[in-house]
């Protein structure tokens, strides 16, 4: 870690202990609770009226084609759930930093999911900096896209959250990097903390930056990125709560979950999602001292 990048961690930490000011603080209402869209297989209308029986308030989605953003949009109008962010493509992010054909689609990609959250008024789009273990080193070109997409973002009104993966030292840059941009922010990844990183803790350094979460759990072995329902695997969910209770963010606890692992295979959707709920139920009552 450089100078710079250690003199930021002390000044952070110092910041997250002494503005420690959430533990006297008593919400008139409870905060919302959410949970990625189509994490079952079931048409978009029982789902949106399913999860919002269980007790959701707000899903996110990825890049609709704009008929199905239309109809999602309709959907959650009609069932009072909050479209609160929309993940930006990653399936090829490295070509980022690549001078290539496929790093000039990407980049077209990160603009294109900006302006979806601008038409559809969605606040928030998710972004990856990079995928693997090994992924390319940073690049003059990959800074100069980064910097379009950013400026991009400014001017379409949507915040960029970047969410933490496998490179920290990418992540820590690029959060210093645009430390002055009110619209650059932070994604927490409960899971992605676990597997990928489990010697750092994202929240100390970062918490001034968050607004919105990816909750979900896994067994934390190296790279098992499973998305499994909270408490199923081994993440350490009451110092989760401890960081949420140790910061101002009272956004949503938003579950980025899955029923393809064996586990919840032969699971009933519903039983699936009722399930869903009560895993993030339980952790809103920690963070709230219940």
């Amino acid at each position: 870690m450089s100078k710079s990048a250690k003199s930021i961690a002390i000044t952070s930490k110092t910041c997250y202990n002494e503005e420690n000011t959430f533990f006297a603080r008593r919400y008139a209402t409870m905060r919302k609770i959410g949970i990625n869209m189509l994490a079952t297989k079931m048409p978009a209308q029982e789902y949106v009226k399913t999860i919002k029986e269980l007790g959701f308030d707000a899903v996110f989605t990825g890049v609709p084609s704009m008929e199905t953003a239309q109809s999602y949009a309709s959907l959650f109008a009609k069932y009072g759930i909050s479209w609160d962010t929309i993940h930006s493509p990653f399936h090829h992010i490295n070509d980022m930093w690549l001078d290539n054909e496929d790093g000039a689609n990407m980049h077209k990609e990160l603009l294109h999911a900006i302006d979806m959250c601008a038409i559809m008024q969605v606040p928030i789009t998710v972004i990856h900096l990079s995928s693997g273990f090994t992924p390319p080193d940073l690049t003059p070109l990959g800074h100069k896209r980064y910097d379009a997409i950013v400026e991009h973002a400014a001017k379409k009104n949507v915040i960029l959250a970047f969410e933490n993966l496998r490179k920290l030292g990418n992540f820590a840059y690029f959060m210093e990097r645009y430390e002055n941009e009110p619209h650059v922010a932070f994604c927490w990844d409960t899971g992605h903390e676990n597997c990928y990183t489990p010697d750092f803790e994202f929240m100390p350094l970062f918490h001034k930056k968050l607004v919105c979460t990816h909750i979900h759990d896994n067994d934390g072995g190296r790279g098992n990125d499973q998305h499994w329902l909270p408490f199923d695997g081994n993440v350490n969910f009451d110092r989760v709560a401890e960081h949420f209770r140790s910061c101002d963010f009272d956004g949503t606890l938003m579950l980025e979950v899955g029923c393809g692992d064996d586990r919840y295979r032969d699971m009933d959707p519903h039983e699936f999602l009722s399930r869903a709920a009560a895993s993030i139920k339980r952790l809103r009552d920690m963070v709230e001292g219940k």
